[in-house]
């Protein structure tokens, strides 16, 4: 009788005990599909916010580089202003020969002194009468009839970028080139003298663009007019993009997730960035913490 009694004590503990071993096999189970979906959710949000950030970064190094660009190109065009070859020139009766030489001259002496002369194409100086002097190879052509000129005047004085300028002066080849234009006043009467026209070449921003850690980057105008880099990104263009401030989205290119970002540069041209590289590893203090939490579920 005492055997029996305890037969059946000892069915029932093993009962117990299988009936709990299942109950924490179920638990550890919910815990580890908890913590695997937050794993992955938390591994997810930081991929999606470190290509943010790294585009961000690419776009903002690029902005950077393209503002103090354009500053360093606006203090050449304003030696060549005042050059005194560059205003005799302009203000004489009847440009000839000699005059253009040494107006070209004295641009070249500031190129050479001053300038990075491996990206500016060519400069024109334009006098009101139609007459040119100009650095660099003939590789132009040139809309004198043109209203497109227009802006140049328009800005009184004051820089301004464009692409191949808005039509008005193109390469022979077809290639774009950015080009850098203010109109020249007489210091002392503020009467117009000219036209001073900077042509620079397409590839100025390729090495910094280069070594930003993107999937591709390109610069275009307020229009979406392509000037370098990548020219599928190009036309992702959109007015909205005309903004001092960042505009950062997530989108599909090429099958894969990226981000997107886009910025301003001096007012004129838009630099926009892509990116899909993979997040970097976890930070350890975030990989200690789960790890911790994993084993306490453990335990």
């Amino acid at each position: 009788m005492n055997l029996g009694k305890l037969w059946n004590k000892c069915k029932s503990y093993k009962s117990l005990k299988q009936k709990t071993l299942v109950f924490f096999m179920i638990l550890f189970g919910l815990f580890s599909i908890v913590f695997v979906t937050s794993f992955f959710i938390i591994l997810r949000r930081t991929n999606i916010e470190y290509r943010e950030r790294a585009s961000e970064t690419a776009v903002n190094n690029v902005v950077s580089t393209v503002n103090s660009t354009v500053q360093n190109y606006n203090y050449i065009s304003r030696l060549i202003m005042v050059n005194d070859r560059v205003v005799s020139f302009l203000k004489c009766e009847e440009a000839d020969k000699s005059m253009s030489y040494e107006a070209r001259m004295g641009m070249y002496e500031i190129l050479n002194h001053h300038g990075d002369i491996n990206y500016i194409e060519s400069v024109y100086i334009f006098r009101n009468d139609g007459a040119y002097a100009n650095t660099g190879k003939n590789e132009y052509v040139i809309d004198m009839e043109s209203d497109g000129w227009q802006y140049i005047l328009d800005a009184d004085g004051g820089k301004t970028l464009s692409i191949n300028g808005n039509g008005i002066i193109m390469k022979k080849d077809g290639k774009t080139t950015l080009t850098f234009a203010r109109a020249i006043k007489d210091i002392n009467s503020q009467e117009l003298l000219g036209i001073l026209v900077m042509n620079i070449s397409s590839s100025c921003f390729n090495e910094v663009m280069s070594i930003q850690k993107t999937t591709g980057m390109c610069v275009v105008d307020t229009k979406g007019t392509y000037l370098c880099g990548d020219e599928e990104i190009a036309g992702l263009y959109r007015n909205e993009y005309n903004s001092a401030d960042a505009v950062v989205k997530n989108i599909r290119l090429r099958g894969k997730r990226a981000a997107f970002t886009a910025k301003s540069a001096d007012d004129s041209l838009i630099v926009m960035c892509c990116t899909d590289t993979s997040a970097t590893p976890l930070p350890i203090e975030t990989l200690f913490a789960m790890l911790l939490a994993f084993f306490v579920m453990l335990l």
